[in-house]
């Protein structure tokens, strides 16, 4: 019913070894000349994994002529340099403790406000991001648990 069932009960491949091929396969029919890299040895699977979303018709030539031979690292530091990507936004939440008559809903401890960590937060070199936002930039308050994915 599908190459993925064929390949775990069939040929006995783990589930991660057989949708590593599949994937490799299908980036291979879009740009044929990885079959040959990888039967020669120019490529292993990982190697083309990592690649695949970066591949385009443009650049393919180019990327995999520069990747051929290497390490996963050696691959990741290609990327990397081809590829940079901007910093991510500091995702962290500035908070003050809520008064203890309102500390009885949810997410709070009866007798101290909201749940808080304190982290130290070390801005990049010659930034005063925080100063400049009127907290310090050395310590931020983060509430745990806040629901936003970020602790």
């Amino acid at each position: 019913p599908s190459m993925f069932l064929y390949c775990v009960h069939e040929l006995r491949l783990s589930e991660d070894a057989a949708y590593t091929r599949i994937r490799v396969a299908r980036t291979a029919r879009q740009f044929p000349v990885i079959f040959e890299a990888v039967a020669d040895g120019r490529f292993h699977l990982s190697a083309v994994v990592m690649l695949t979303p970066y591949l385009t018709p443009e650049n393919a030539d180019a990327l995999l002529t520069g990747a051929a031979h290497k390490t996963k690292t050696e691959i990741e530091q290609l990327l990397a340099q081809r590829f940079p990507r901007p910093e991510p936004p500091a995702r962290v939440e500035v908070i003050s403790p809520l008064p203890i008559e309102q500390s009885s809903s949810p997410g709070r401890s009866p007798d101290r406000g909201p749940r808080q960590i304190r982290t130290r937060r070390f801005p990049p070199s010659g930034s005063s991001a925080g100063a400049a936002r009127g907290y310090p930039p050395h310590i931020v308050t983060v509430m745990r648990g806040s629901g936003s994915g970020s602790r």
